[in-house]
């Protein structure tokens, strides 16, 4: 007689962790519950499940083995993070927007521990690829449902307004949705270079001209600054890959040119898409900010009370609107840096491995993780609250994964 296998502690805790992965594309879109202060969904329920069961397996089980795989310093960095944002309560002014950023910071940290320990083998991370692949066509089709029908989901902005066809998938804005958008359009890119599947390389090709031109659609011109950035950094490292750097020198001034040619339409286009005095004065405020905090920060969650309450140049709104000039802000000089190296380093040492390797699964990781931090350092601009964008963290969740990995396999190779 066969008897079903049980199945063990850490497939419940990893199955747990994929559905707070899926969960958490579509946000307060999927299945919301109003429950006064704050809202409850599914990503948030299974989150809270899975956090016990996380903390235990840390303690008890793993015995912080994840500080011994080769991501020690960048797991420091994320706790030093998180401990900052604490102990700034002690001097940022409104109490309650610093513990509302805390919570949002204290998730997003948590969901990189997540993947980087629930996620270890090559099957781990082509689930998780084609996840992430998968969130990405289904919200692109949300994209275009809004579009041909002006309705939008309860999530969004315009969710009461008539019908309107400005594109914000499982986001509350625009820009929220064209950032997740430039974000994720790498991870199509990477199965039309490296898959063998005829109808997944025409399915990435269709994803990346639909996403392209749902960020057209949303007007956000980070997102669209952030797509042109991906793809010239796909042809240069195609060219220094393949050993054809001499084609730089004709690439570097053709771009050049065309944006010299096009100036007079580009500069047309920033100037009716955002308001770049508003923009410099937000940015002139948060450093004014940061000079009168001796370059502490005003606390974790306080860029906006500080813009209502102390601006030293004018600004309509009140969000920084750029999430490097946030951090700045809000967690001083010491975070703002250790973020900076913390970004760097992860795309130098993921570079390395993609001018090292031969293997085609590193090879699709490589890319796309290259290619979406790349994208990152402008899309980042867009939205006006970055922090509480939970697919941002899936992909620094992955590229720590993925780089535990790749010390693992070196380790057992000798």
């Amino acid at each position: 007689m066969k008897y079903l296998k049980t199945p063990s502690l850490y497939r419940i805790e990893q199955t747990l962790c994929y559905i707070v992965i899926i969960t958490g594309f579509f946000g307060a879109a999927l299945l919301p519950i109003d429950i006064g202060p704050f809202k409850l969904f599914p990503y948030r329920i299974f989150f809270i499940l899975l956090l016990p069961l996380f903390f235990i397996r840390i303690l008890f089980r793993e015995k912080l083995s994840l500080f011994n795989s080769g991501i020690k310093w960048y797991l420091i960095f994320l706790i030093f993070w998180l401990g900052y944002s604490f102990i700034s309560l002690t001097w940022a002014i409104s109490k309650t927007d610093a513990i509302k950023d805390i919570v949002f910071l204290f998730m997003g940290i948590t969901l990189i521990f997540f993947i980087c320990l629930y996620i270890r083998n090559k099957k781990d991370f082509m689930n998780i690829y084609y996840l992430s692949f998968v969130a990405f066509v289904c919200l692109i089709c949300i994209g275009f449902w809004e579009v041909i029908t002006g309705n939008h989901l309860s999530s969004s902005m315009f969710y009461s307004y008539p019908p309107l066809t400005i594109p914000t998938g499982t986001f509350h804005n625009q820009n929220d949705y064209a950032t997740f958008l430039a974000l994720y359009i790498p991870f199509s890119i990477g199965l039309i270079y490296y898959s063998r599947k005829l109808v997944l390389k025409i399915i990435s090709v269709l994803s990346i001209v639909a996403s392209v031109y749902l960020i057209i659609l949303t007007n956000c011109i980070s997102g669209l600054l952030a797509v042109i950035l991906e793809v010239l950094v796909f042809i240069v490292l195609y060219m220094i890959k393949k050993k054809k750097v001499y084609w730089l020198a004709i690439l570097i001034p053709a771009v050049c040119a065309v944006f010299v040619w096009q100036y007079p339409l580009i500069h047309q286009y920033i100037q009716q898409m955002a308001s770049l005095d508003e923009r410099f004065n937000l940015i002139r405020n948060g450093l004014y900010f940061l000079y009168s905090t001796f370059g502490f920060g005003v606390g974790a969650g306080n860029i906006e009370y500080w813009m209502a309450n102390f601006p030293k140049y004018d600004v309509k709104v009140l969000n920084i609107h750029s999430w490097w000039a946030e951090i700045l802000a809000e967690y001083g000089v010491f975070v703002f840096a250790g973020y900076l190296l913390f970004y760097l380093g992860i795309i130098y040492r993921i570079i390395r491995v993609y001018f090292s390797t031969t293997s085609y699964f590193e090879k699709l990781f490589c890319t796309t993780l290259i290619l979406s931090l790349c994208g990152f350092f402008i899309a980042c601009n867009g939205p006006s609250s970055f922090l509480n964008i939970t697919a941002q963290w899936y992909i620094f969740g992955i590229a720590l994964a993925f780089m535990k990995h790749i010390r693992s396999t070196k380790e057992q190779n000798g």
